[in-house]
């Protein structure tokens, strides 16, 4: 805006010489359509700024739009009256008399001085009760005082002092091209022109000063507008408006003062309305963070949630969300990108860390934005991404995380940087709150096991291994009826399975969630006395890759295995039961795979009561991001098979 304010007014300054030291060229010309165009033009521009001057101030409440918008309807009243209604009615009649002077002049003044007026309201716009006094005064006195003078004016017209003698009124008259000054002016007339023209400066200057100080940008617009106003003044000096239908310079530079004027309070509405959809998307996804964890309950999905709130926010075209480890957790944190069904967030996550904006953002931790993504220095580049913006999500001991935005068309700026950091120290809150809860519902978790275990230990174990003695004893000492025995041996083996049960229960409680780096462990000690308790063969492979696991989600593969397990034994009627754990294209996978007797899962899922372990299964992997996929055929076994992305241990 300063770049264009010094070249409007060197632009003016060079018309200006131009029109005065090259002889052939004209200070006003004799076209009567030219003079009453131009004429009207102005009054609806005018009009048109203060419409949308006093619709600013129905809005927002300031003092400094109304007066601007009041300046610019007295302008509009000059030149709709003075140079159109005027001239139209009483020409010839009035061709030679002051009046029109006299109201040009007033009218002018009285709206430079409300134009000087929105600068001192502009200073007291904090004093809300001050400003709003000092406005209504200025206003209601100048359009009264305006008012009351051309009145008086109008009713003394015939013994008000001619501005232009003779000589001058030759030259209009004879209707032709004027090159030089008009001739025969009242040195009060060029006074006063020249003081309406330095008023207009200093209030244009006053604006600039404004609009330099962070104000508004309509402010450089009027500042603009209003340089070329004083322009056309001092242009005024040379050439006067008359009811003549000649149109000077100084009509074109009034036409294209005004026009500046309205494009620049087209140009803030715009903006405006931009930043009011910006705004509220940014409520929305500010409320959409707040509430995160309300349905989600499980950090992966507060992540997912902060992604797409980001993604909807900023009009992103991918986020993405990275959590660093907690002090007791393993490896890096979780990850999420949105939206889900693209893979370009999954393309970000899986680049080399190393120069990417989230990288920089999380170890300055400072946001970053990136106007535009150079191949050479950015590698989200490559994926054809254009512009990005990074904060990092800083918690009580510095950094915990980063969240990323990405756009492949256009670029970002800092009011979308300023809601991010929003976001962000929005999100870590409630990240730090979250695994909280979660350390929290662990501990509860590990008590109420142990204490089942004890419960299950104590009572019902030892319940049932009295009665499974109690049935050998009678076993021992029954008659010879084969039929009692028969109902007594098949009462013991199954006091004997309800043993084992317990036994089994009491052993998965008590495992709870394992040393992530006894996964392996843990699994094929599972496996082996799930298979010497029940009659199957359980054989274990685990991938030599598999390296250290996050706690949580070994603890849930385990509880899958022992889901798809009891499946084969209870429903499949299994004899061999092949488990495999591994990693595949940066997810664990977990396989079960048996000989049994098989099923067709979309029928079992649709009868009431059945499928309840599948579905456990399911609900269990999606908690991480994963999935579980069941294929089984009548005759042909079932594979089941669960796939997590992978979160390691350090």
């Amino acid at each position: 805006m300063l770049v264009l304010f010094a070249l409007a007014w060197a632009a003016l300054t060079a018309f200006t010489a131009i029109a005065v030291l090259i002889p052939w060229i004209s200070f006003a010309a004799k076209n009567i359509v030219y003079k009453m165009a131009v004429d009207s033009f102005a009054t609806v521009f005018a009009l048109a700024i203060f419409y949308l001057g006093v619709w600013r101030f129905l809005l927002w409440r300031r003092y400094t739009d109304l007066l601007i918008a009041l300046a610019f309807l007295i302008f509009a009243a000059t030149s709709g009256i003075v140079g159109v209604w005027m001239p139209a009615r009483y020409y010839p009649a009035w061709a030679h008399a002051p009046y029109p002077f006299y109201a040009w002049l007033l009218t002018r003044l009285a709206g430079g001085l409300l134009l000087a007026g929105g600068l001192l309201v502009t200073t007291r716009q904090a004093q809300r009760a001050r400003a709003w006094r000092e406005a209504i005064v200025l206003a209601a006195g100048t359009l009264v005082g305006t008012c009351a003078f051309l009145y008086l004016l109008a009713l003394g017209r015939r013994h008000l002092p001619q501005l232009v003698g003779p000589e001058g009124w030759a030259v209009v008259d004879a209707h032709r091209v004027v090159k030089e000054v008009l001739p025969g002016q009242a040195p009060q007339l060029l006074i006063a022109q020249a003081l309406l023209g330095i008023l207009f400066v200093v209030v244009s200057w006053g604006y600039l000063l404004y609009y330099c100080r962070g104000r508004a940008r309509l402010f450089g617009w009027l500042a603009i507008g209003l340089g070329v106003a004083a322009a056309s003044q001092f242009h005024y000096v040379a050439y006067p408006t008359t009811f003549s239908p000649l149109v000077s310079t100084g009509d074109y530079l009034r036409l294209v003062s005004y026009s500046v004027v309205l494009l620049g309070l087209v140009d803030d509405y715009v903006r405006v309305q931009r930043a009011e959809a910006a705004l509220n998307r940014g409520l929305a996804g500010l409320y959409r963070v707040t509430t995160l964890w309300m349905p989600h309950g499980d950090l992966w999905s507060l992540l997912a949630g902060l992604a797409e709130a980001v993604c909807d926010a900023t009009e992103a075209r991918t986020a993405t969300v990275m959590l660093l480890p907690g002090a007791d957790e393993p490896g890096p944190g979780p990850r999420a990108w949105a939206p889900r069904d693209d893979t370009l967030g999954e393309r970000l996550l899986s680049l080399p860390p190393a120069g990417t904006i989230g990288d920089r953002a999380l170890a300055s931790g400072i946001p970053t934005l990136v106007r535009r993504l150079a191949v050479s220095e950015h590698p989200e580049a490559e994926l054809g991404l254009t512009s990005g913006v990074a904060a990092p999500l800083s918690g009580e001991h510095g950094a915990i995380g980063v969240v990323a935005a990405y756009r492949d068309q256009g670029a970002f700026s800092h009011h979308d940087l300023r809601f991010l950091q929003v976001l962000a120290a929005q999100a870590a809150t409630l990240v730090q709150n979250a695994r909280l809860q979660q350390q929290v519902a662990e501990a509860a978790i590990e008590l109420e096991r142990t204490r089942l275990s004890r419960e299950v230990h104590d009572r019902l174990a030892q319940e049932i291994g009295s009665v499974n003695l109690q049935l050998a004893h009678l076993l021992a000492r029954a008659p010879e009826d084969e039929r009692l025995r028969r109902q007594l041996r098949d009462a013991k083996r199954a006091a004997e399975s309800a043993l084992l049960e317990a036994r089994q229960v009491i052993a998965e409680l008590r495992a709870g969630p394992g040393g992530v780096e006894d996964l392996a462990g843990v699994l094929a000690a599972f496996a082996d006395e799930f298979g010497q308790n029940h009659g199957l063969e359980v054989q274990v492979e685990v991938s030599e890759d598999l390296g250290p696991v996050q706690p949580a989600l070994g603890h849930e593969l385990l509880r899958i295995a022992q889901e798809a397990l009891y499946n084969a034994y209870e429903h499949g009627q299994a004899i061999h039961v092949h488990v495999a754990l591994g990693v595949e294209a940066g997810e664990l996978v977990l396989r079960i795979q048996d000989d049994g007797r098989g099923f067709t899962p979309h029928q079992v899922r649709r009868r009431p009561g059945r499928g309840r372990g599948l579905t456990f299964m399911q609900e269990r992997a999606q908690q991480h991001g994963g999935r579980v996929r069941v294929a089984s055929e009548p005759g042909r076994g079932t594979c089941v098979e669960a796939r997590i992305p992978r979160v390691e241990a350090r």
